[in-house]
């Protein structure tokens, strides 16, 4: 990922958001025009919100270094270990990418400051639990498919398990069906208690 991919806009009303603009990848050439999205993936501003991602994206365009906010440069950069009194006169961050293995092993801590509870996340976990949550709340899998870049409805299936509170709606419902009452009666013939539906 490169850093000219999100780009810093603004809707008509004034409100900031980051939009990814994908480059070609293995499954998405560019060469056919079914290949391309149909709207680019967005993360609009949370004001008054430390999780806010257009505030975090302006800290990060801050604290990199100028010479690494072309286009072609990588997204995700190296960290500068500095000294707490430097923080002002120095970068941030390193004049070249995070390696693969350092930004798997930062995924641990990520999802325990985004409080998901995955202790073993990674990059394409993220992916998965981005998915589920969508499904989790119920969010139209035409819509889910257009944010995630997949090409059909069934992807969305291959990533969605059932949740405690779809299997509880499931339940309820099939409980409702029903117009029995259910019953404990003790069996003459057996003497025991079993359940009947009256």
């Amino acid at each position: 990922m490169c850093w000219g991919d999100v780009k810093l806009k603004k809707t008509s009303t004034g409100v900031e958001f980051l939009e990814y603009g994908e480059r070609q990848t293995k499954t998405r050439l560019g060469d056919d025009t079914n290949d391309v999205r149909p709207i680019a993936p967005k993360m609009f501003s949370l004001p008054n919100s430390d999780r806010c991602p257009v505030l975090t994206y302006k800290v990060f365009a801050e604290k990199r270094p100028t010479q690494m906010n072309f286009d072609e440069a990588p997204f995700y950069l190296a960290v500068n270990n500095i000294k707490t009194d430097s923080l002002d006169k120095k970068p941030w961050f390193k004049q070249s990418p995070v390696g693969v293995n350092k930004l798997n092993s930062i995924m641990k801590v990520m999802s325990e400051k985004a409080e998901l509870n995955k202790p073993r996340l990674k990059n394409h976990s993220g992916r998965k639990t981005m998915m589920q949550t969508l499904v989790n709340e119920e969010i139209p899998p035409t819509d889910i498919i257009q944010l995630s870049g997949h090409r059909n409805l069934q992807s969305v299936n291959n990533y969605a398990t059932v949740s405690e509170k779809q299997q509880m709606k499931m339940s309820r419902a099939l409980s409702a069906f029903t117009t029995g009452i259910v019953s404990k009666k003790r069996c003459p013939k057996r003497g025991k208690f079993v359940w009947k539906l009256k």
